[in-house]
């Protein structure tokens, strides 16, 4: 008897250091579970969100919610600190195909992570549409998910739809009012990953982040969001690799913002996207597939497809520095018509702007690099192209413009262009094939050093998809490409380097490139 007694407090004793060095599992079953439970194993799970949010969870803990459930409410983590050996974990558990679901309307998110460290939270559902207030500030924003000084958190496959705020507040969108919902939104946080999410139907941004570093965004799809897709403010070191950004400036809920580019980054260093498709963007301005707004350094926009942006392709506004576009894709991008529709920019192909904000004095861009793009626009469309007087320096070599249509040069849609003197300098076109010898537009103020005219010979000219766009003719493009290099006075260039090793398809690049985003075969 002694000896069984021993056993029991030696296994008892091991169970608690396990518990204590590994966390504990908490169990969520909105359909049996039963809030008095202890919430430790299946048979015993909480029923309520508000059970969970009631207890302190240490590192190495698990929150497990069951597939096919229905919670109300908000998850609320607070002050956490977990570490990379022990995470925090929030995740689905059961058998069933549906994923548990938080509808959290009236909250200002479905799950908010505060303060905490190390983080996981995937295999969820959420969504919070309007609803009778319950926290105040849900009032007029909401989130999905919401972190907030916070480190080293993940979310990884959630679905997020149907964000909105309970009322409509005043905004520059299509309807000039608009039931601000974002998917996922991180503030003042470091080292944040965003992948493999599904986020669709929201009021305005499907991503959203401000002030925040060591940031990755991967393999998500958003659809239909009022605005953006993505759109960061004020962060540094990104990733954006392998997304797809579809319908940006949505407007089949009324109460959306209905104005968006794909994504678009503002007073962000070092960001690089890459392997991201954007399509289908609307609005009465910008709403490109993606654009660089001001004060960013470093934005390099590389093997992406953009197709069918009304608002354009390539958009680089003012005081942004050494930033660049290259081995890209643009299907008809840049149809907009101004004053047709509410809209009060042309769509442009190419737009070097020296827009600052509001009231702030035109600057720049500064040493833009454009560079082995392949454009393609149909018959029909007049897309235009800009470049700010105060433009500083931009180098735009070896791209395919195959514009079928006519092209016009516009100012750049900013009144205050017509009253300065300025001028724009060290401005290289240089290097570029046209179908036709009159895409670049009278009065653009630049033209290309050494043209060169032809057909490309795309194999689908119209498709849909990038491979329509790879081009037949050897003689116009295999080994024609220019070296590019530092703009005059530009002392930085690209700080990933100007070289690329390969194409837009991952086909290695042996040699001189050719010119365009796609090498053609041996």
């Amino acid at each position: 008897m002694k000896d069984r007694i021993k056993k029991i407090m030696l296994l008892s004793l091991f169970m608690s250091a396990a518990m204590t060095a590994f966390g504990a599992s908490y169990h969520l079953d909105s359909h049996s579970g039963s809030d008095q439970n202890d919430g430790l194993s299946p048979k015993k799970a909480w029923a309520t969100l508000k059970k969970a949010n009631l207890v302190t969870f240490k590192k190495g803990d698990q929150i497990l919610l069951k597939r096919g459930s229905v919670f109300l409410g908000k998850l609320a983590l607070k002050s956490v600190a977990a570490s990379k050996a022990e995470p925090l974990l929030i995740d689905a558990y059961g058998v069933d195909k549906k994923l548990p679901r938080i509808d959290a309307p009236g909250y200002i998110a479905g799950i908010t992570i505060e303060e905490c460290s190390y983080v996981d939270v995937k295999n969820l559902e959420i969504t919070s549409d309007g609803g009778k207030v319950i926290d105040v500030q849900a009032e007029k924003e909401r989130y999905g998910v919401y972190i907030s000084q916070s480190r080293n958190v993940s979310v990884d496959n959630l679905n997020v739809h149907s964000i909105f705020a309970t009322t409509q507040t005043k905004s520059e969108g299509k309807n000039g009012t608009t039931a601000y919902g974002h998917g996922i939104r991180f503030d003042d946080s470091q080292s944040v990953r965003v992948s493999n999410c599904i986020i669709k139907r929201v009021g305005r941004y499907g991503i959203n982040g401000k002030r925040s570093k060591n940031i990755e965004i991967l393999t998500n799809k958003t659809d239909h969001t009022g605005c953006s897709g993505l759109q960061l403010g004020h962060c540094n070191d990104v990733l954006v690799q392998d997304n797809l950004f579809d319908h940006p400036g949505s407007s089949i809920d009324k109460r959306m913002h209905a104005r968006g580019s794909g994504s678009w980054v503002f007073g962000c260093n070092n960001v690089l996207y890459e392997r991201n498709w954007f399509l289908n963007a609307k609005g009465k301005a910008d709403s490109c597939g993606i654009h660089i707004d001001f004060n960013c350094k470093n934005v390099v926009v590389q093997y992406c497809f953009s197709m069918n942006n009304e608002g354009g392709f390539v958009e680089i506004l003012g005081n942004n520095h050494n930033c660049a576009y290259r081995y890209n894709i643009s299907v008809n991008d840049g149809f907009r018509k101004k004053g047709k529709g509410g809209a009060h920019q042309e769509g442009k192909v190419l737009w070097l702007s020296g827009y600052c904000g509001r009231k702030k004095k035109r600057s720049g861009p500064f040493n833009s690099y454009i560079y082995n793009n392949t454009i393609y626009v149909k018959k029909g469309e007049q897309p235009s192209f800009s470049i700010s007087p105060t433009t500083r320096g931009a180098l735009v070599a070896n791209n395919i413009f195959h514009i079928l249509g006519e092209t016009r040069n516009v100012i750049g849609d900013q009144k205050i262009y017509k009253k300065t003197n300025s001028k724009a300098r060290d401005i290289v076109f240089e290097n570029n094939v046209y179908i036709h010898n009159s895409i670049l537009p009278t009065g653009l103020g630049v033209k290309d050093k050494r043209p060169i005219l032809g057909d490309s010979g795309f194999i689908n000219s119209g498709g849909k998809v990038p491979r329509d766009y790879t081009p037949t003719n050897a003689k116009l493009l295999k080994d024609k490409s220019m070296k590019i290099t530092k703009i005059l006075g530009d002392k930085i260039g690209i700080t990933i380097g100007f070289d690329m090793r390969k194409d837009f398809f991952g086909n290695p690049i042996k040699g001189k490139p050719d010119i365009g985003a796609i090498e053609l075969k041996e």
